[in-house]
């Protein structure tokens, strides 16, 4: 009887082997199923081929990884991840109209409807608690500020405690610049249980651009606040 040791055949239609390999999985030498993988190619130019050995045992193990792996996760829609968050974006124009987008009327408002070389205030403001959380503004000719709902004639300068621990303004331009705003948006994977949704994160990023210089500011669904990125003299 002829040994099958270092033998297999091809099955054309199928595109695989059979034989004794060692297992891809298992890391022993046992009768396999062979399947290219893929083809790598070489500086050469010539490509090499890529196989995976698969044992029964090895086919079992992997079997088993896949029925006690998580189902899959729910992700949130676009609608969703902006209805979600606890902030929205408001602006007001030079000539005093403005818009924001959730209006009170309902609905949403495309940014892109925004012209922000006419905006002199551009605020990130509540959704859902005006009377709670904290208003956050970027004002021309002032800079940073932060208000509740019944101080908003009268904003506070946004500040920070510098290097030396002395409370500061943050940078501002005297010169023209640009708004910067964006939404930030991250989904975080884990082990969770089966149809549990992705922990989503949103942040509100504000702040202006002048040149290669970029200030800017992030504001939680708590309200909190960081500095998010900072070029200036870099």
């Amino acid at each position: 009887m002829q040994s099958t040791v270092n033998q297999a055949f091809l099955q054309s239609e199928r595109h695989f082997q059979t034989g004794l390999f060692c297992c891809t999985v298992t890391k022993q030498m046992d009768k396999c199923v062979r399947v290219k993988l893929g083809e790598l190619p070489l500086p050469d130019g010539k490509l090499v081929e890529i196989h995976g050995n698969f044992s029964e045992t090895g086919l079992q193990a992997l079997m088993q990884d896949l029925q006690s792996a998580p189902e899959a996760l729910t992700l949130p829609t676009p609608a969703q991840t902006r209805e979600g968050s606890s902030y929205q974006w408001g602006v007001r124009y030079r000539d005093g109209q403005h818009l924001q987008q959730y209006p009170a009327e309902g609905g949403e408002t495309p940014f892109s409807a925004v012209h922000l070389p006419n905006v002199s205030e551009f605020w990130i403001i509540p959704h859902f608690d005006p009377d709670g959380l904290p208003w956050y503004g970027l004002i021309e000719g002032h800079g940073f500020v932060v208000a509740k709902r019944y101080q908003l004639n009268e904003p506070q300068p946004l500040t920070r405690f510098g290097v030396n621990g002395v409370e500061e303004l943050l940078p501002f331009p005297t010169d023209p610049y640009e708004i910067q705003y964006y939404r930030k948006v991250t989904l975080t994977f884990g082990q969770y249980s089966a149809g549990k949704d992705s922990d989503t994160h949103i942040v509100q990023v504000l702040g202006w651009r002048l040149g290669e210089e970029i200030f800017t500011i992030c504001i939680e669904d708590s309200g909190d606040w960081q500095v998010w990125e900072n070029t200036i003299g870099t």
